[in-house]
């Protein structure tokens, strides 16, 4: 029941079911609540959720173009609004960042323009470049690592930072790029996960095949993280099983559990604030647990325990086909 009550309904606003109920009951009525948090406000795609789990219709998705204080109000809210997500530079692949400061039509003709703070930060959460740029309205803010003097090779953290606290539009996306071609998804900071399972069976054919699975994982947050890898047979135990920890994990730890430890396999790697980790699957974790585990079908569950969904780190999950150099990326 608590998977169920912690399950995300609003990804826009990064509210959890338990989140509504609790505000359902401080403001009374689903509407009360919608216009105290803005839950279904947004993109509208929680709306039928919203029904399922509270028996009314939601309040219709705000329309800007009514509001007769539109203008500097609604494009421009006071505050900062920080975004963060992976980059990366190397023989592998270059990355591209871009936010597009545009105005949407509802919001009708007003000044959007913002000051942009950009920084990147490496693998150890170390601020190794920084840039501030004026963007003005319809403006498109980007940077490409191919053409930055960065370390090779080079993976981290970028960070955008708005001086408002909507970002509307203006969300920034990254593209990874090869000369054969291209994948792309927007920054991960606002969607990241503190417990998925990778939808891939790792088992003799995937793992013969032309496609190998890469993983970024980054703490966007203060203070250190460990993150659990754990590698588990489909068919001799549940990924959700738990084993007893006699002393607190290491970095590096590893631990066999399952009947007579040959269930699964689990690694831990402690992340640094802002910092990043950037793995070969197969590499890391799925072939040399084969060695214990036998060549059964396989899983991989990134998780991190005790964090909440406001802690989490975030993770991206790339597919790369060997024989053609094309890519393709998501974030889970």
């Amino acid at each position: 029941m608590k998977a169920v009550k912690e399950g995300i309904v609003c990804f826009c606003y990064r509210k959890a079911l338990s989140d509504l109920q609790e505000a359902v009951v401080k403001y009374g009525s689903l509407a009360g609540m919608q216009e105290a948090t803005h839950v279904g406000m947004a993109c509208g795609g929680c709306r039928a959720l919203l029904q399922h789990h509270f028996g009314e219709a939601p309040a219709e998705i705000y329309d800007f173009s009514t509001d007769q204080g539109r203008g500097v109000t609604a494009c421009v809210k006071p505050g900062t609004r920080t975004m963060k997500g992976f980059i990366t530079s190397s023989s592998l692949l270059e990355s591209h960042v871009f936010s597009s400061n545009a105005v949407p039509l509802q919001l009708g003709s007003c000044d959007a323009t913002t000051d942009a703070e950009f920084v990147i930060y490496n693998h150890l959460g170390r601020p190794i470049y920084s840039r501030v740029h004026r963007l003005r309205s319809g403006e498109t803010f980007h940077f490409d690592t191919a053409r930055a003097n960065l370390p090779r090779p080079f993976y981290g953290m970028a960070a955008f930072t708005l001086a408002r606290d909507n970002y509307g539009a203006s969300r920034f996306n990254t593209t990874w790029y090869t000369p054969e071609g291209v994948t792309s998804t927007h920054e991960n900071v606002s969607t990241a996960r503190p417990d998925v399972v990778l939808p891939i069976i790792f088992d003799e054919r995937f793992l013969s095949g032309p496609n190998t699975v890469y993983l970024a994982v980054q703490n966007p947050h203060s203070g250190t993280r460990d993150i659990h890898f754990r590698v588990c047979r489909l068919d001799q135990g549940s990924v959700y099983d738990d084993a007893a920890q006699e002393n607190p994990p290491q970095s590096g730890w590893q631990k066999l559990f399952g009947t007579q430890g040959k269930a699964g396999v689990e690694h831990v790697r402690r992340l640094p604030s802002l910092g990043t980790l950037w793995i070969n699957t197969h590499e890391e974790f799925v072939l040399p647990a084969r060695k214990t585990l036998g060549r059964g079908p396989l899983v991989l569950r990134v998780h991190t325990p005790a964090s909440t969904i406001h802690k989490a780190p975030s993770s991206y999950f790339f597919f790369h086909h060997r024989p053609t150099n094309i890519w393709s990326a998501n974030h889970l």
